[in-house]
């Protein structure tokens, strides 16, 4: 039965162009590797030269050059993500998939507003979808088909106490995807949130593990789901035939 599953998913994914914002780490990268895995082609960007290097140089090792493309870009920034949906335009000349991904978390009490790391995660967790999104679907609409999948967060369903900025984030991002969901149907476009509880990731800082044990875990850090998890619920839902449409997913660790 395993294998039955693999050699479909490859079936349906072979040839596939998806694009993965914050693709160089974290989920990001394993839903690259997965994907990749699957027969899809991969163009992956982050806004850190260092981790976009060593990804290539990772991926130079197992794939050939013509299987994926990584590019330095920020998300934050309009015109980078017109930049990189051109560069997988000349590179593949279609794009099946778009992964928002790309995420920061900022923590602390409401009365206690630290204005700069609140900017900056709107500007990354709310704008940096619509930017991207924007840039992919003039493409799609084109096409006539596609597919975005943006990971948000059970942040995004629930929030919980000392974590409202960022969920407040998650909440923009959950109303900004139902409303394209409509918008988008009649181009042939589905659009699927994907919300996963905690993830074993560089996400969680050493300083927001400390906030977090003390405010919101008791002192006992909670078991967490693995990258691959993500990746392999993200290969799911590209496996899935144009009549099928998964709208959202929640993961949580069990």
């Amino acid at each position: 039965m395993v294998r039955y599953t693999t050699l479909y998913c490859m079936e349906k994914n072979i040839q596939k162009t998806v694009i993965i914002s914050g693709g160089t780490s974290g989920i990001g990268k394993a839903t690259a590797l997965r994907l990749l895995k699957d027969g899809l082609n991969v163009v992956v960007f982050s806004y850190d030269k260092k981790s976009c290097s060593a990804f290539e140089k990772e991926l130079a090792r197992i794939y050939a050059e013509d299987r994926y493309l990584v590019v330095v870009s920020d998300v934050t920034k309009s015109l980078q993500m017109v930049r990189v949906v051109a560069s997988a335009i000349k590179k593949y000349k279609k794009i099946d998939v778009v992964i928002n991904n790309a995420g920061i978390g900022y923590f602390s009490d409401c009365d206690e507003i630290d204005e700069a790391a609140l900017t900056k995660m709107v500007d990354v967790n709310v704008r940096g979808v619509m930017n991207l999104t924007a840039a992919v679907v003039r493409v799609m609409k084109r096409q006539k088909n596609g597919l975005i999948i943006n990971i948000v967060s059970t942040a995004g369903k629930s929030v919980s106490a000392h974590g409202v900025f960022y969920g407040a984030t998650k909440f923009a991002v959950m109303g900004y995807s139902e409303g394209i969901r409509r918008e988008l149907k009649p181009f042939g476009i589905r659009v699927a949130t994907l919300c996963p509880g905690l993830v074993k990731t560089a996400f969680l800082t050493p300083t927001q593990i400390k906030y977090r044990l003390k405010r919101l875990w008791n002192g006992t850090v909670p078991p967490m789901l693995a990258p691959d998890d993500i990746g392999d619920a993200i290969s799911f839902i590209c496996s899935r035939p144009g009549t099928v449409s998964i709208e959202d997913l929640t993961l949580r660790p069990f």
